[in-house]
């Protein structure tokens, strides 16, 4: 590990001030099932925050990204210092004591913008130490910790990719959108301080609402 990107554990994941979770109405089941994983990690009901998820039946990515930009307007306008924003289909992927150990080892890093908990795709820019590495490309949004520095520059880059995206697009399940979130976001995973965990904190539950049930 190089000598300028960890301190002292002087953080842990009692100082992220919000865990947002983004959850689409009549998904009540999801709810329930990220609920207990909260539990799980003894987070505090007074830091769980909802966003309902905004469904567009005919563009699922349109939905997803203006689900998040409501997340990140909620950090910003409460002024919370930094964030966890969950899709509702996150679940944990290994052990609560080792998901909180991994965390407060993350947050520590001197330099960083975003964390990310469950990523595919992910390419390496550079080592850490064992567990983490900064991140040059890293797809899914399932969930992530954000800085309070950081917010309105991933507000911007989504607004602009929630422009460009058409709302009448009739999408084929598991067709790609170009200007989805996940896609633009490497713009600034490459240049950004993104840390990723070598074995992913998260997992993604079940048929993704963007693609699964866009047939009204």
């Amino acid at each position: 590990m190089s000598q300028n990107t960890i301190s002292n554990f002087e953080n842990s994941i009692n100082d992220i001030d919000a865990f947002i979770y983004i959850n689409l109405e009549e998904k009540e089941d999801r709810k329930t099932l990220l609920l207990n994983e909260f539990n799980k990690l003894g987070i505090a009901n007074n830091k769980i925050r909802k966003v309902s998820g905004v469904r567009i039946a005919k563009n699922g990515h349109k939905g997803c990204i203006q689900s998040h930009i409501l997340a990140l307007q909620m950090a910003k306008l409460n002024k919370w210092d930094k964030v966890a924003i969950f899709e509702d289909d996150a679940r944990l992927n290994v052990e609560p004591a080792i998901f909180i150990s991994m965390v407060n080892k993350a947050i520590n890093i001197n330099k960083w913008d975003m964390i990310i908990l469950h990523g595919a795709n992910q390419k390496e820019k550079e080592s850490i130490d064992n567990d983490l590495y900064y991140l040059k490309h890293s797809t899914q949004s399932t969930g992530y910790i954000i800085k309070s520095s950081y917010y309105d520059k991933l507000l911007n880059l989504f607004i602009h990719c929630n422009d460009m995206m058409s709302k009448d697009n009739w999408e084929i399940p598991g067709s790609w959108e170009g200007h989805a979130l996940d896609q633009m976001w490497n713009k600034l995973v490459e240049k950004d301080n993104w840390i990723g965990f070598k074995t992913n904190l998260l997992k993604q539950e079940g048929e993704s609402s963007i693609n699964g049930d866009q047939k009204e």
